[in-house]
């Protein structure tokens, strides 16, 4: 329990806090101190920020905030965080700090500890048998390699001044996904075979709750948080093979039918129709992958054709089209746009194979790419390489945003014509190149999604294709693995 004393001071350091957010001009006293800055540059090594609450963001940001604190908060920095440690570990060295106020050292109960991005765990304590005011860390690193931030704050009034430390999360080579119940199991006792391919969250037909909705040969199959699995039932155009779904804002199901070579539409009540059947001028060779977007408008992605296909669907019409060119750069396959809807990310794969293109596309060429598209004024603007991220393999394929803006994307690699590793890897809010965040063998990862609700808000799901040679027929399925970090805002929202 806080003392009479020190709460009576931390009561008067909010007070002088606000009062110097509202008179920003005023003459202020000396700020928050911290001995260690200098060892410490931002983002490239251990960065140690300092903040005080209640001021306009250009007014107190970063370095700035140093003189916008009132005098008699000390932080001194013994030990930081490193530069880069081991994703999903516990940082080896403690983190400890000695904090004090008017010269009185505060203790671990005056302190609140948070962590404000990659999505690990922290908690703070006394160090036993140290003086007072010297305090120590646990922090355990999300399993995504990006930037984690720890922050440490008044517990009085958390908003008032903070510690704030940033490293970078290097790959965890031993990260792997798990199964989510048994699809394969499922499907064989249906005596139905070929491969499972996208996955969606959403209600459809048959069920009053969210489910995990996946593609299967011949239609459509909904999984539940236990794993339990069923046959999405369907009336109306027949649903061959399904690459590709996604929900829209009215809970209407699109679906890219890969062997229909069609755009199906699955109505609330499971009716489905087929509104598209070309890009506006050729019948589709291949349609992959869709996506909602506002304004009744899908964005399809045909592969085979070198195509991103934008359909109006209150006027059954296409809007527009963006060209790849497939010998140098790939077919489009993946796509999301990223919170603000102004930034379309694309990964392109090789179609030699895929699509009987082996006169024009080199077999083995590394075509697998990232791209990006200024979608800023409402269209396709030039699409351009992600530094880094270019001729990563022979597939791309599925890709999701988490909440902090993070890029997960799928990228599957060949060694001697034969697969190598199917990975997903991660291209960081913050900038700078795509890290590897796992890699599996034997697997084909196919789509990616993030959870939502019972499913684990903070677990990433892939499905799992079937593609001899390349992998056996009872890969097929759906695993999923834990990062920490929630998923970009879903459409539509859910419950």
């Amino acid at each position: 329990m806080i003392g009479l004393t020190r709460l009576t001071r931390l009561t008067r350091l909010i007070r002088l806090i606000r009062l110097a957010c509202l008179t920003r001009h005023a003459n202020r006293q000396e700020g928050i101190m911290a001995r260690s800055l200098a060892s410490f540059p931002l983002l490239t090594a251990a960065a140690v920020l300092l903040a005080a609450a209640g001021c306009d963001s250009d007014e107190c940001s970063g370095a700035d905030c140093d003189t916008k604190a009132p005098a008699g908060l000390v932080f001194e920095v013994v030990d930081a965080a490193p530069a880069a440690a081991p994703a999903g570990t516990l940082v080896a060295a403690p983190l400890q700090l000695r904090a004090s106020l008017d010269g009185v050292g505060l203790q671990a109960a005056d302190l609140e500890v948070t962590v404000e991005r990659g999505g690990g765990e922290a908690s703070v304590a006394v160090v036993p048998g140290a003086e007072e005011g010297l305090i120590a860390l646990s922090w355990t690193l999300g399993a995504a390699p990006v930037l984690q931030r720890l922050r440490v704050a008044l517990a009085a009034d958390p908003s008032v001044a903070a510690l704030v430390w940033q490293t970078v999360a290097t790959p965890d080579p031993a990260l792997q996904p798990s199964p989510f119940g048994d699809v394969d199991g499922w499907l064989a006792a249906a005596n139905i075979k070929g491969s499972t391919e996208d996955l969606a969250f959403g209600v459809v037909a048959g069920s009053a709750d969210i489910r995990l909705v996946i593609g299967v040969p011949g239609g459509l199959a909904a999984m539940a948080t236990d794993g339990s699995i069923a046959h999405v039932p369907l009336t109306g155009d027949p649903i061959d093979h399904p690459l590709g779904v996604a929900f829209d804002s009215a809970g209407v199901l699109w679906v890219a039918d890969s062997e229909g070579l069609a755009v199906r539409r699955v109505a609330v009540d499971g009716t489905v129709t087929t509104p598209f059947t070309t890009d506006g001028k050729q019948a589709f060779v291949g349609p992959n992958f869709v996506a909602t977007m506002p304004g009744d408008r899908i964005l399809v992605s045909d592969p085979c054709l070198g195509e991103l296909i934008r359909f109006n669907t209150a006027t059954s019409t296409t809007d527009a089209i963006h060209a790849f060119d497939l010998p140098t750069e790939g077919g489009p396959n993946g796509f999301a746009f990223d919170a603000t809807g102004e930034r379309l990310f694309v990964v392109t794969e090789n179609t030699a194979l895929l699509c009987n293109q082996t006169k024009t596309v080199k077999l083995d060429a590394p075509l697998a790419s990232l791209y990006v598209i200024d979608f800023a004024k409402g269209g396709f603007g030039v699409h351009t390489p992600v530094e880094g991220a270019t001729q990563m393999g022979l597939f791309g394929d599925g890709m999701a945003f988490d909440g902090e803006g993070n890029l997960f994307f799928v990228i599957d690699t060949q060694k001697d014509f034969a697969l190598d590793e199917s990975q997903i890897w991660v291209l960081p809010a913050e900038g700078g190149p795509p890290a590897k965040v796992l890699a599996v063998k034997d697997q084909l990862i196919a789509n990616v999604a993030f959870g939502h609700g019972g499913f684990g808000p903070t677990l990433l799901y892939a499905s799992l294709l079937s593609v001899e040679p390349f992998t056996p027929p009872e890969s097929r399925g759906v695993v999923s693995v834990d990062l920490g970090l929630t998923g970009q805002a879903l459409i539509p929202p859910m419950p």
